[in-house]
C-alpha cells in the first residue's frame, strides 16, 4: 500500500470512526477531543522537524497537514481499540518524518546523535 493510498483511506476511515466516537461522546466533547489530537499530532511532528526545516515553506506545510491528519487517525484508532492499525500508521508516518529530518539535517551537516523518539 502506498502512502497516497493511506491518505485516501483516511477520508473514509476518519468519517466512520468519528461516527463511532459520536456514540460515546457528545458533539462538543468530540470536537474538543479532535482538537486536542490535532494539537498533539502537530506538536509531535514539530518536535522532530522544527530544528532542521524552514516551516514557512508552503510545500512543507501542505505535507505536514497530511501527516497530522494521519496521526490524528492513529490516535482515533487507539481510542476505538484498533491498536494494530494505530501502531502501523504511526510507524509509517514517523518513518517518513525521520527521513525528512535526516535529509534536511544532512543538507546542513547536522549530526543526529543519541536522538530517539518513542513511537
Amino acid at each position: 500500500m502506498t502512502f497516497n493510498d493511506i491518505l485516501n483511506e483516511f477520508k473514509i476511515e476518519y468519517n466512520t470512526l468519528v461516527q463511532l466516537l459520536l456514540k460515546q461522546h457528545t458533539a462538543p466533547e468530540l470536537d474538543t477531543l479532535l482538537s486536542q489530537l490535532i494539537e498533539e499530532s502537530y506538536e509531535e511532528i514539530m518536535f522532530i522537524l522544527s530544528p532542521q526545516l524552514d516551516l514557512n515553506d508552503p510545500n512543507l506545510l501542505k505535507m505536514l497537514k497530511r501527516y497530522i491528519k494521519l496521526l490524528v487517525l492513529s490516535y482515533i484508532y487507539y481510542k476505538v481499540g484498533k491498536t494494530d492499525e494505530a501502531d502501523r500508521l504511526r510507524q509509517e508516518v514517523f518513518e517518513r518524518i525521520y527521513s525528512i529530518r535526516k535529509i534536511a539535517g544532512s543538507k546542513k551537516d547536522i549530526l543526529f546523535k543519541n536522538l530517539s523518539f518513542d513511537i
